[in-house]
């Protein structure tokens, strides 16, 4: 019999990794990581004008945990009677 150890996901991944990893995709990713809600560090290499973006995973992770049993609000009802009234089925 064979044991086979599971090789635990890397703590950075890239923007093209992380969709796979979580099933959020790459834009709602950016989005998190424009409202400050996940960790990205932009790694450059000395002499490079441009970088690489790595997502933090913990902070991913952290994020989903926290979202869970979160409800999202949606307001069902108009704010005035009037309104109130128009879409009623009696």
């Amino acid at each position: 019999m064979s044991i086979q150890l599971h090789t635990p996901p890397p703590r950075w991944l890239t923007f093209q990794s992380a969709p796979k990893y979580c099933g959020l995709s790459s834009r709602t990713l950016q989005n998190y990581e424009i409202a400050g809600l996940i960790k990205v560090a932009n790694v450059i290499q000395p002499g490079s004008k441009r970088g690489r973006k790595l997502i933090d995973r913990e902070s991913l992770d952290l994020l989903i945990e926290r979202s869970f049993g979160a409800k999202t609000m949606v307001e069902i009802c108009p704010k005035n009677s009037r309104e109130a009234g128009a879409g009623h089925l009696q």
